[in-house]
């Protein structure tokens, strides 16, 4: 096991006790949140790990993050391609044409 995952987990306890080592739900992070809490590694050099536990975010999607913008700008947060579901088209085709008896 890694050790920072480990050096994470103790962070957590300290700041938030056993709830902060409870499985937390995913955050929907809009661009505007991407580009706060880049920000605050950027422009204000707080620690990477700070704003990890800080603001519930992973810690490789801030790393991501941070890339993205050194290497395009904040704009870049803003241009992101959105996920979609694959299409169903690809599936067998359903026969409309059958009776139930």
């Amino acid at each position: 096991m890694r050790e920072g995952m480990i050096l994470e987990w103790v962070r957590k306890y300290d700041l938030y006790g056993e709830c902060g080592l409870q499985k937390q739900s995913n955050i929907r992070a809009t661009p505007e949140f991407k580009e706060k809490v880049v920000r605050l590694v950027m422009e204000k050099s707080v620690p990477l790990l700070q704003v990890v536990l800080q603001y519930g975010v992973s810690k490789s999607a801030l790393e991501s993050w941070v890339r993205l913008v050194r290497a395009n700008d904040y704009n870049a947060l803003y241009k992101q391609k959105k996920r979609r579901r694959p299409s169903t088209s690809m599936g067998r085709p359903k026969n409309k044409n059958l009776k139930r008896n």
